[in-house]
């Protein structure tokens, strides 16, 4: 067995070393990685991708077995290369251990539930991997007043802000939430929105208002 993770790569990166641009004389390497207890969570996701593409080299695949987290519906340390990739994740609290935080870099999707609260965070976490992730932001049953405007929402797929205090929407809002899949403001004190909303005309999303003390005067037509 030869290893040739230095010949001519850039990086040193197994994934770099596998897609290196080789020169024409052939050269093959087998990574022996097997009964090592590795844990499958998201800051191993692109080894496990890898082990999924490239199983032959990296030994006997079915050697390579994940020993935590686990995984329901498969068999206790189950071989990497069963691993569905949209399973792997990470999960741990975050913003002083009052939200929990949730990155799945096959799925580029990252969930903040938070619980608490009386207002959104300033700027969203930065996940492990540096991938264009879209957030999911989930505030429902917090005690939120105002729903402000956020340059990050054009990275943000759904909003769920149901259930909390909310009083108002920030006019500049409106605009930099267009790009949002879903907003979910049910169950608030919203008794009007801003003006500007007659503006936007390419809103495709889901939008929930149901539940609030709407006023249906004149003024509000």
């Amino acid at each position: 067995r030869r290893s040739a993770l230095q010949h001519g790569c850039k990086s040193n990166s197994l994934q770099d070393a596998i897609d290196c641009p080789w020169p024409e004389r052939k050269i093959e390497f087998v990574i022996d990685l097997h009964d090592n207890k590795f844990k499958c969570d998201c800051i191993e996701y692109e080894w496990i991708a890898m082990a999924q593409t490239h199983p032959r080299r990296l030994g006997e695949e079915d050697k390579l077995r994940c020993y935590s987290p686990s995984f329901p519906g498969l068999s206790p340390q189950p071989p990497m290369v069963s691993i569905p990739l949209d399973r792997i994740s990470c999960s741990e609290p975050c913003f002083n251990n009052q939200c929990n935080c949730t990155e799945v870099p096959h799925l580029k999707r990252y969930h903040l539930q938070c619980n608490q609260q009386n207002q959104l965070p300033q700027l969203l976490p930065d996940p492990y991997w540096n991938y264009s992730y879209k957030f999911i932001l989930q505030f429902d049953n917090n005690s939120l007043v105002l729903l402000p405007a956020q340059e990050y929402y054009a990275s943000v797929s759904v909003l769920s802000a149901s259930n909390n205090k909310i009083r108002r929407v920030d006019q500049l809002a409106v605009k930099l939430l267009q790009n949002v899949e879903e907003i979910r403001l049910d169950g608030n004190l919203l008794n009007t929105l801003p003006a500007e909303i007659e503006n936007i005309t390419d809103f495709s999303g889901k939008l929930s208002l149901h539940g609030n003390p709407w006023d249906c005067s004149c003024k509000n037509i």
